[in-house]
């Protein structure tokens, strides 16, 4: 090494590259956690609605997990067919959120129909119902 050689400059792409996989795995790790911090309380949501359309009052009654003086007959006045809330054919999960007061609970929004969703595909010939004899193509 003299004045007019200096010392061979090592690269520090290796330490950069590093720095950027570290932050983009730290933001993926953030992601899924945000994405999946309810999962528990969606699939125990989904499993109670899923035994109201199926129609099993006594399932969604265990996974209510009722006190003592709501009985199965409240239950079902609330939830069953003729009740306040049913028949549910159908439902959505709109959103689920933890309330700022509590650090325990959990709040889960569902849109209920009393209506089972149609789905159907059509066919490149079938036209809809409502376009028939219409000229419409």
């Amino acid at each position: 090494m003299t004045l007019f050689k200096p010392p061979a400059e090592t690269s520090h792409k290796r330490r950069h590259m590093m720095f950027v996989i570290g932050a983009l795995v730290l933001i993926a790790v953030v992601i899924l956690w945000y994405s999946f911090r309810f999962y528990p309380e969606q699939r125990v949501a989904q499993r109670f609605f899923d035994a109201l359309v199926a129609g099993d009052i006594n399932t969604a009654y265990q996974l209510w997990k009722p006190q003592p003086s709501y009985r199965i007959q409240d239950f079902t006045t609330d939830w069953g067919p003729y009740g306040y809330y049913g028949p549910v054919k159908s439902y959505k999960i709109v959103r689920i959120t933890a309330p700022h007061e509590s650090a325990s609970n959990v709040e889960v929004e569902v849109a209920v129909s009393p209506f089972s969703p149609h789905s159907r595909c059509l066919g490149r010939r079938e036209k809809p119902a409502h376009a028939r004899g219409h000229g419409v193509a």
